[in-house]
């Protein structure tokens, strides 16, 4: 008796058949399908349990599942289950030449990085080789400017301390020629008073001795001798003050010249240090800018003139090792682009459960369909498609729920039709989640998934 369930279904979809309109156009889904023939269409699963899942489609002799099939349709069946069999070995014939291709792609592709290892290795070497000698003209240049501007500045603050001491040096003996002058004329000039005083002295001593005698010779006698007396105290006087102010006074000069020629060079000293620091800064600022356009100017003409001579003996020199660094990195590059194609590699195996054979495939019917018109499932056993995405998806695949064509045959001789219990069927999509090889059971998809790629037993079925 037809499930009540599927009548609701398939009154819903009266209007428009996907199945139908794919094999009276096949046309439409060139890219859908897999096998074209007269008597039937083979498309590709749109959400695939496994990584290998058709539909073969019936062309002619329509019928819209398995519980409208009759004594009528069995040679239909049995058309479908010989084609089945052509499907398999179809796929087989592809998987081989797929892996044939891969192997001799991975070859070409190792072929051909080695090549391109060799040239770019050589192209490397010739970069490498010029960036080096560039490199090392630099830093050669860079240290010679900097030994000569070393060299240059002690020169320079040598010649500048001689010219500095020589001028302060003039400098010096022009202010003690002047301090001399001024202590000789002053000298010079309190001689002469001395000179003078006493020249007057005498004239006047003369001329008033004269008048005096003439008129006062024996009234003054007395008054003359004591005024001589007191004019020669007087002079006496004069001359010890006069004595005493010159040895003061020269005392004093050279004590006040030697103070002032000890400050002068003590203050002349430190002019020194600064000018030399100044001098040092300035030309330090001076030589860097001078060395930085010197240096471009020579590096260019030392490029120019060098790099072929350096270029053959740097090259010859770092050749090995640049070599050895190349092929140790494209080494490791390789390494790690053939993991990841192994990886690849053992993930495939592990989908398709190592080896692809006959028996590595499940074929069969829905009891329950969830599309009109009649449609054999061929689908690989690994059953790690990503439509396989619920519990009810894992028993429609691995239950009684999958109905195979010898079973299906049988029930049609027996009964003329296909005849068995919808409500079973609709029980078995409701069953728990279990590992039909080892028993086990699990509560999510993802982990059956995991689980059946090493279960040996699961292998087995």
């Amino acid at each position: 008796m037809i499930p009540k369930k599927l009548e609701r279904k398939f009154a819903l979809k009266k209007d428009f058949r996907l199945f139908d309109f794919i094999t009276e156009n096949p046309e439409y889904f060139q890219n859908q399908i897999f096998d074209l023939s007269e008597d039937f269409v083979v498309i590709y699963d749109k959400f695939p349990k496994a990584n290998y899942h058709f539909l073969i489609l019936p062309r002619k002799q329509k019928v819209d599942s398995v519980w409208n099939l009759t004594k009528e349709h069995l040679p239909l069946l049995e058309k479908m289950d010989k084609k089945s069999g052509e499907i398999i070995e179809k796929i087989l014939e592809n998987s081989k030449n797929s892996k044939n291709s891969k192997i001799n792609s991975e070859n070409d592709l190792k072929i051909n990085s080695e090549n391109d290892l060799k040239i770019n290795s050589e192209n490397d070497l010739k970069i490498n080789s010029k960036i080096d000698s560039e490199n090392d003209l630099k830093i050669d240049s860079k240290i010679n400017s900097e030994n000569d501007l070393e060299n240059n500045s002690k020169n320079d603050l040598k010649i500048d301390s001689k010219n500095d001491l020589k001028i302060n040096s003039e400098i010096d003996l022009k202010i003690d020629s002047e301090i001399d002058l001024k202590i000789n004329s002053k000298i010079d000039s309190e001689n002469d008073l001395k000179i003078d005083s006493k020249n007057n002295l005498e004239i006047n001593s003369k001329i008033d001795s004269e008048n005096d005698s003439e008129n006062d010779l024996k009234i003054d006698s007395k008054i003359n001798s004591k005024n001589d007396l007191k004019i020669d105290l007087k002079i006496d006087s004069e001359n010890n003050s006069k004595n005493d102010l010159k040895n003061d006074s020269e005392n004093d000069l050279k004590n006040n010249l030697k103070n002032d020629l000890e400050n002068d060079l003590k203050i002349n000293s430190k002019n020194l240090k600064n000018s030399k620091n100044e001098l040092k800064i300035n030309s330090e600022i001076d030589l860097k800018n001078d060395s930085e356009n010197d240096l471009k100017n020579d590096l260019e003409n030392d490029l120019k003139n060098n790099s072929k001579n350096n270029l053959e003996n740097d090259s010859e020199n770092n050749s090995k090792n640049d070599l050895e660094n190349d092929l140790k990195n494209d080494s490791e590059n390789d390494l790690k682009i053939n993991s990841k194609i192994d990886l690849k590699n053992s993930k495939n195996s592990k989908n398709e459960l190592f080896n692809l054979n006959k028996n590595s495939f499940k074929i069969g019917f829905h009891s329950i369909p969830s599309v009109p018109l009649l449609h054999l499932h061929i689908l690989s056993k690994d059953l790690q498609g990503r439509g396989l995405r619920k519990i009810r998806h894992w028993n429609s695949f691995t239950t009684p729920f999958l109905i195979s064509i010898p079973n299906v045959i049988e029930i049609i001789q027996k009964n003329e039709k296909f005849v068995a219990d919808g409500n079973q069927f609709e029980n078995y999509l409701k069953t728990p989640l279990q590992c039909p090889g080892c028993k086990s059971f699990f509560n999510k998809i993802p982990e059956i998934k995991s689980h059946i790629l090493n279960c040996d037993k699961f292998k087995l079925l």
